[in-house]
């Protein structure tokens, strides 16, 4: 036992935002709130309704770890905003710590591009362990609502059909209803010994998420590769740049179905797309500035920390 020791949390992303989400898209889905079937994220997920009771105790115990703890790290700045103006956590308890890349993952500008082209990708990528709720969602939206649409674009505009390949841990055909009885053009991977690996290979990655939390690794990891994203805006939550994102945000089926086909066949779009999600991540999850920054907000609690704790009367409350 050492009381002196600083107390650091590294949320990842905030467990009750997730959950309540869940809860809202769930009674959504139970109760016919959202009647429009080509909603993927509606208007109701802006309107965050955190009296719901289900999901009170997560929030009084993550807002208690907050308080317990004398430093709080955030991956998500859209987080870190609800922790203050919503729940008016000080943002002296609170540092940002996004996604950590080692450098010697982004190339040096004077070497050539290692990454495949657009010429030499092919299909759709579907990116997320199946035991994590959003991701489940994701696919059976996709595979249910948007994957039958995007065959008949392509099948409007005479192209050749591409392949959806299904990735993820825990991804099991022959024993997931969901991933049974799967249109031809479907492919269930399942697990993948390196994501990069198969990431570099396709065209696009397409992940309509409908509710969850954080930074999406998935997205990062796909960007890392030069390879752009279809998402909605809770995949794309606090990943944009300067405005701009690596692919498109898209809350409904034709908007969705329209350009994940539009990028998938257009070179130029293609291109603009994948060097400025590689861009953003360059910019924002390089190991060395992001770990410098939190070295830093450690340093200055520690040299702090005993006139810090004097001060806080919330946290000394919550250890009786």
């Amino acid at each position: 036992y050492c009381p002196k020791s600083m107390k650091v949390m590294d949320t990842q992303d905030l467990h009750f935002l997730r959950k309540l989400r869940t809860l809202m898209v769930k009674n959504e889905d139970e109760g016919g709130e959202e009647t429009d079937e080509k909603h993927l994220v509606s208007s109701q997920q802006s309107k965050m309704d955190w009296s719901l009771m289900e999901a009170r105790e997560d929030i009084a115990r993550e807002l208690g770890s907050i308080y317990r703890s004398d430093l709080t790290f955030l991956v998500s700045s859209v987080e870190q905003d609800i922790l203050e103006s919503t729940f008016h956590v000080p943002s002296s308890r609170l540092s940002k710590l996004s996604l950590l890349y080692p450098d010697n993952m982004f190339p040096s500008p004077e070497k050539e591009d290692p990454f495949p082209s657009f010429p030499y990708r092919r299909g759709f990528v579907s990116l997320g362990s199946f035991r994590h709720p959003p991701n489940r969602d994701s696919v059976k939206c996709l595979t249910t609502k948007i994957w039958p649409e995007i065959l008949k674009e392509f099948q409007a505009r005479s192209m050749d059909v591409p392949e959806l390949y299904i990735c993820g841990s825990y991804a099991l055909p022959k024993k997931d209803k969901l991933l049974a009885n799967l249109h031809p053009t479907i492919r269930v991977l399942g697990h993948v010994e390196n994501q990069f690996t198969t990431l570099r290979t396709h065209r696009v990655l397409v992940s309509p998420l409908r509710f969850g939390a954080g930074v999406k690794g998935k997205i990062a990891d796909a960007w890392m590769v030069r390879t752009p994203v279809v998402t909605t805006s809770i995949g794309a939550e606090d990943m944009s740049f300067d405005n701009e994102f690596g692919g498109y945000v898209c809350d409904s089926v034709p908007d969705f179905v329209k350009r994940s086909v539009d990028m998938y066949s257009n070179p130029e779009t293609w291109q603009a797309k994948s060097s400025k999600g590689h861009e953003i991540a360059s910019a924002r999850y390089r190991a060395s500035s992001n770990v410098s920054h939190a070295l830093q907000s450690m340093e200055s609690r520690l040299a702090e920390l005993e006139s810090f704790r004097k001060q806080d009367w919330v946290g000394s409350m919550l250890k009786y």
